[in-house]
């Protein structure tokens, strides 16, 4: 990620969003500059103009192991309010860039993707491996395009579509969100919103 100052980084940020209450959970994690090997994980919750940290954890980053114990001076490297506002504009910026769900994708992908999205019914043991999360990110994209398109009943054409019953295609958005790749279901709506990594798969990064 590209959020840093002169002593510490954010390296990560994957968050959550409730639409019907408003309300975001964020995990992050931080790098310090001045003392590698260490990281900060924090939790931070509320409203969209009222995030607080809840939960804050520093330790060893990775399989590091520094010889120094946590020392004051690495604790004055966490500076909880600056780190909370690039958290804020972190935030700001992605859920305006995947705030409409929008899917962009080429035929060819859509095509393959909605091969893919058939394999939970022409190939419904898949082995020890287990699914892929490309193959639920083909169900997401289905019922996505559907909304996109305007349709009033896109799980329902999707699942036409795609050979499912609705109550199936809604277990498989149910097992995309927990996998990370949507967020923002609610109960009785169709909508939802693609997170980060949904849209990096789909860019192929």
């Amino acid at each position: 990620m590209a959020r840093k100052s002169g002593q510490w980084k954010l390296t990560r940020l994957d968050w959550d969003y409730d639409w019907d209450k408003e309300f975001i959970r964020a995990d992050v994690a931080v790098a310090l500059s001045d003392h590698q090997g260490w990281q900060i994980d924090l939790r931070a919750e509320g409203q969209r103009g009222a995030l607080a940290i809840r939960e804050l954890r520093v330790h060893p980053r990775g399989r590091a192991s520094p010889r120094a114990g946590v020392t004051y001076g690495l604790l004055r490297q966490v500076v909880l309010d600056q780190i909370l506002s690039a958290v804020r504009r972190q935030l700001a910026a992605e859920m305006k860039t995947f705030g409409s769900g929008t899917v962009s994708a080429s035929a060819d992908l859509r095509a393959e993707l909605e091969d893919r999205a058939r394999s939970f019914i022409t190939t419904p043991r898949p082995g020890r491996a287990g699914r892929e999360d490309a193959d639920y990110l083909a169900v997401v994209v289905a019922v996505r395009s559907a909304i996109d398109e305007g349709d009033r009943t896109p799980v329902k054409t999707a699942a036409s579509r795609l050979g499912y019953s609705p109550k199936t295609l809604r277990n498989l958005l149910a097992a995309a969100e927990d996998r990370g790749l949507i967020t923002g279901r609610v109960a009785g709506k169709a909508g939802f919103v693609l997170k980060p990594k949904a849209k990096r798969m789909l860019e192929g990064n």
